[in-house]
């Protein structure tokens, strides 16, 4: 596997209190929103142009959304590229959750090193692992 680094201070006491909560078992929406709040939540230390704040979140989660699918599908079979089968393959859970965050972090650092924060490699990962990087890789991210 490629692309993974160290995962910040906090990662592994804020996944502990999210598998606490049951934000493990919530639905895609859910996740998705959370990560919504989460980009809102960093937006206050990183430059966000013109965009209000909800605008900024948005549209920086599907462009961290298309780094992670161009990183992880092949265009031509539309499937997870073999090479990330092993970080994909896993049912929900902490490890796994912390495996694929490690394995993200480089590729949202390099969007914006601000955005590699706990709260978003943490819902990112859950959200990768609910939508099924698969099913994911056969569609065509906004």
């Amino acid at each position: 596997m490629k692309n993974t680094t160290e995962l910040p201070s906090d990662y592994a006491s804020l996944l502990s209190t999210v598998s606490s909560r049951g934000i493990l078992s919530e639905d895609i929406s859910a996740i998705d929103n959370r990560l919504i709040y989460a980009m809102q939540g960093v937006s206050s230390t990183i430059k966000s142009d013109d965009l209000g704040i909800a605008d900024w979140a948005t549209q920086t989660l599907k462009t961290v959304k298309r780094k992670i699918h161009e990183e992880i599908c092949d265009p031509k079979t539309k499937k997870l590229k073999k090479l990330y089968d092993d970080v994909f393959s896993h049912a929900l859970s902490q490890d796994s959750i912390k495996n694929i965050s490690a394995f993200i972090a480089p590729l949202v650092a390099a969007i914006n090193p601000g955005l590699a924060v706990s709260s978003i490699l943490i819902f990112l990962a859950i959200w990768l692992l609910k939508i099924g990087a698969n099913a994911w890789c056969a569609t065509t991210p906004a």
